[in-house]
């Protein structure tokens, strides 16, 4: 049987380490997804630019991001990263339990938008076929940019890789969720 995956203490982290720590700390609290994955410090380094960008810098509305990480999370039974970005969604994106229960059950949910319903399409199609059909490309392409349909692409396809890696690692859930997200 395995073992969940150890998230590295401060204790261990090298300098430099530390260093990126201090700037990826949340309400004083390092996310044991990035401890686990710090494990593997020059991949980690190597895709932390990436990483930042899709999470905080894309031109991805955030609330289209928080939609489809959720759904992500969903179809991959990531309940770390479920849990994380449904509490991101509820406290900063204005969100409802309703929203998040729309996003489980998918694209024919009611009350979604039709925006809402193709950003579920549209990970739900990436997710069986690697591909999206001709009428979810044309409608999307009326939504957004060129560039922010790529960078919608690609968060997709960063956190479809982040949630197979946290469940095959078995990353725990953080210790202080609580405090990381400003509750209690």
């Amino acid at each position: 049987m395995r073992s969940p995956a150890q998230p590295l203490s401060d204790e261990q982290l090298n300098e430099e380490q530390l260093k990126t720590a201090k700037m990826l700390r949340v309400n004083g609290v390092l996310a044991n997804g990035f401890r686990v994955g710090m494990r593997a410090w020059k991949l980690f380094k190597a895709h932390l630019p990436f990483s930042i960008h899709v999470m905080a810098m894309s031109s991805v509305p955030p609330r289209v991001r928080e939609l489809a990480i959720i759904r992500i999370a969903h179809n991959n039974n990531c309940d770390y990263e479920l849990q994380h970005h449904s509490m991101v969604a509820l406290q900063q994106l204005g969100m409802t339990e309703d929203d998040l229960n729309n996003i489980k059950e998918g694209p024919d949910a009611s009350g979604l938008s039709e925006l809402d319903a193709s950003i579920i399409r549209l990970v739900d199609e990436l997710d069986s076929d690697c591909n999206i059909s001709d009428s979810l490309y044309a409608y999307l392409h009326t939504q957004f940019s060129e560039d922010q349909f790529a960078e919608l692409l690609f968060t997709i396809g960063n956190y479809e890789s982040m949630t197979r890696v946290i469940n095959v690692l078995q990353v725990p859930m953080d210790e202080d969720f609580n405090k990381m997200h400003g509750i209690g």
